[in-house]
């Protein structure tokens, strides 16, 4: 559901956090810093990520590339996709190699121009690559003190 209420959508993820027993929650930088704001405020200990912040990668240009050749990774070690549109998205960018050698992801609005959707699930999906994340071992929300998941994000 779509809204700019920032703390409306701030409490909707911190009950998704609590609900899912989440390790960590990343959030985009560019549309969400009244979200990470408004989560803050609640205690939560949520991460902004700038998609065109640097990257970690030596080979990749931004973060934006970074996270999505994480994605790539990740689906060739076998990770799956189970929704169409997902899928659809994450094969729809095109890369080129700039002149310093640098691996650039095809710009969002590019993307959008040539294909005529923008790939918001994708660059969802990709978020979830912004950092390593460490289980969680002392949830200051969502009921007990510390937990145990069954939770493989390479499981089918």
């Amino acid at each position: 559901m779509k809204s700019d209420d920032d703390v409306l959508m701030a409490q909707r993820i911190a009950q998704l956090e609590d609900e899912h027993k989440a390790d960590a929650v990343f959030i985009d930088f560019g549309y969400g810093t009244g979200i990470y704001s408004a989560g803050k405020a609640m205690g939560r200990n949520w991460r902004l990520v700038q998609f065109g912040g640097a990257s970690n990668d030596p080979a990749m240009l931004n973060k934006r590339g970074e996270m999505w050749n994480a994605v790539k990774t990740w689906l060739k070690e076998g990770g799956e996709l189970k929704d169409q549109q997902t899928a659809d998205e994450v094969a729809a960018p095109e890369y080129r190699v700039k002149l310093d050698g640098k691996i650039v992801l095809e710009d969002k609005g590019e993307l959008k121009k040539r294909t005529g959707v923008s790939p918001n699930r994708a660059d969802a999906l990709a978020l979830t690559f912004a950092f390593p994340v460490v289980k969680n071992q002392n949830r200051p929300h969502g009921g007990s003190s510390s937990y145990e998941s069954d939770y493989d994000p390479y499981a089918s």
